[in-house]
C-alpha cells in the first residue's frame, strides 16, 4: 500500500473489514470487477456489493467526490 496516495491510505484505514480493504486495494490498483472476483474466488455480484459498501462508508466519512472526479474504484 505504500505506493498509494495519502488520501487512499486514509480511506483504507476506515475500512475495518479485511475483505472490504482487499477489494478496495485491488480496485485502487486498477483491477476491474471481473479480475477482483477471480483473485478472491467470489462472484462479480459479491465484488459489486462490497464496492457499494465501501462507497457508502467513504461517503459517510468524506463528502462524495465532485462529478467527474472518480473515487478510484471500478464500477
Amino acid at each position: 500500500m505504500s505506493g498509494l496516495p495519502d488520501d487512499y491510505e486514509a480511506r483504507l484505514a476506515v475500512l475495518e473489514d479485511p475483505t472490504l480493504k482487499r477489494v478496495a486495494i485491488l480496485g485502487l490498483e486498477g483491477l476491474d470487477v471481473i479480475d477482483i472476483a477471480g483473485i478472491l474466488g467470489v462472484t462479480q455480484v459479491y465484488v459489486r456489493r462490497r464496492l457499494q459498501i465501501i462507497r457508502l462508508i467513504w461517503a459517510e466519512k468524506w463528502s462524495p467526490p465532485d462529478f467527474g472526479q472518480p473515487d478510484g474504484l471500478p464500477r
